[in-house]
């Protein structure tokens, strides 16, 4: 498809786009592909909207990161590598600048509005992140066609009679790109995450020959280097009981039950966060973006346990997606205007056994927590507790 040549991005663009309900199954794909591209000269378009936007963007980064320093070039300069569209400056935690562009072509509504069937019924916000799809397509003058659309939808579309609701407002993009004749890939069919995984796995090779790096491992260590605040590991609970932190933010799912992983310590050492949780209705959807508190004292020490409904439920599926990014935006938001003071510390909640990815998540918690003292603490890994048998909530 494309040779390892340095160049930064001076073979056209594409566009990387699709759903923001996606697990970490397919979103590690997209970063891996989006970084390929920068490996092969191809620049990124996409529109930094939570799952599949943000994770080509994570992976174009990372591959910048690496190939900067490399190549002794400027720490940040993501424009090399991507345009990422923003219906409005601060966009989901973005700022304009270094890749990143925050106005709207004034041409681009009225380009895009006759591939949408509701277009008078949208809000004026609504109206703007469609206007930016037309960017992603077609570039910032609307005058460069995108090489090809990368995206993922759980319906796989590709056609513009394919799209459909599921298709959300990727729907829209493809739609403009098979008006224009421009190839669409959905990993959402089976067949071509086959094709896309088969060419990765090519220019993986390709691209640690001529670079000494591994693709798959770049991305693992991106995700486990991911840190919200300042990056710590050991025991939550403990550290927490020796005066560290104030805040405990985890992750629960709605069906009032904590018998596993973390929430198992945290229902041990903090029966109250327990009886707070049992107070809510179960299974209660609309107990999503919400959350439930105990405040207790140990050792002198006021802590103040949040148990935030994050999932509906859980399972084992790896291709299917327990958290809820947005429920994760907004209680997080909530979160810090109603707990506006102390010292917070959070798991990697909802990226373990929900399959959330972490690059979504970790983002959400930036935005809300901008300024707060945070700490992330992944768990020693004997006290990564597998999930027991029989047991209905996630690890974190």
């Amino acid at each position: 498809m494309f040779d390892v040549q340095f160049g930064f991005c001076n073979k056209g663009s594409y566009s990387g786009i699709g759903s923001r309900r996606i697990p970490l199954f397919y979103t590690k794909q997209q970063m891996k592909f989006a970084a390929a591209m920068v490996f092969m000269g191809v620049k990124l378009r996409s529109g930094a909207a939570d799952g599949s936007d943000t994770a080509f963007e994570f992976g174009a980064k990372l591959a910048y990161d690496f190939l900067a320093n490399f190549h002794n070039l400027p720490k940040g300069d993501y424009g090399r590598v991507m345009d990422i569209y923003l219906p409005w400056s601060g966009f989901n935690g973005r700022d304009k600048g270094s890749g990143y562009i925050d106005t709207v072509h004034p041409q681009a509504e009225a380009f895009t509005k006759k591939y949408h069937n509701y277009w008078e019924g949208l809000k004026v916000g609504a109206k703007k992140m469609m206007s930016r799809n037309a960017m992603q397509v077609l570039g910032t003058d609307l005058q460069e066609k995108a090489r090809f659309i990368m995206c993922y939808t759980p319906c796989g579309s590709i056609t513009n009679r394919e799209t459909s609701s599921k298709s959300g407002g990727t729907g829209q993009a493809i739609r403009i790109g098979d008006d224009l004749k421009i190839n669409v890939y959905n990993i959402g069919r089976p067949e071509h995450f086959l094709k896309v995984e088969n060419w990765i796995s090519e220019i993986e090779i390709k691209i640690e020959e001529k670079y000494g790096v591994n693709l798959s491992r770049l991305v693992d260590m991106g995700l486990s280097a991911r840190s919200p605040g300042e990056a710590r590991s050991g025991d939550l609970v403990k550290s927490t009981l020796n005066g560290e932190h104030d805040i405990i933010i985890h992750g629960c799912n709605c069906q009032n039950t904590m018998g596993s992983g973390l929430a198992k310590q945290i229902r041990m050492a903090f029966p109250e966060a327990y009886n707070a949780d049992l107070a809510t209705r179960k299974g209660d959807k609309r107990k999503l973006g919400t959350y439930s508190f105990a405040k207790v004292q140990r050792n002198n020490h006021p802590i103040t346990i949040i148990n935030a409904y994050t999932q509906d439920r859980w399972g084992r599926d790896e291709q299917k997606l327990y958290s809820d990014y947005e429920a994760i935006r907004n209680v997080m938001k909530s979160i810090n205007e109603d707990f506006p003071s102390g010292r917070i510390v959070v798991p990697n909640l909802g990226a373990g056994l929900a399959n959330g990815c972490w690059a979504t998540i970790a983002n959400s918690l930036d935005t809300a927590f901008k300024g707060r003292q945070l700490t992330h603490m992944t768990l020693n890994n004997e006290l990564a507790l597998q999930a027991e048998p029989n047991t209905q909530q996630q690890l974190f």
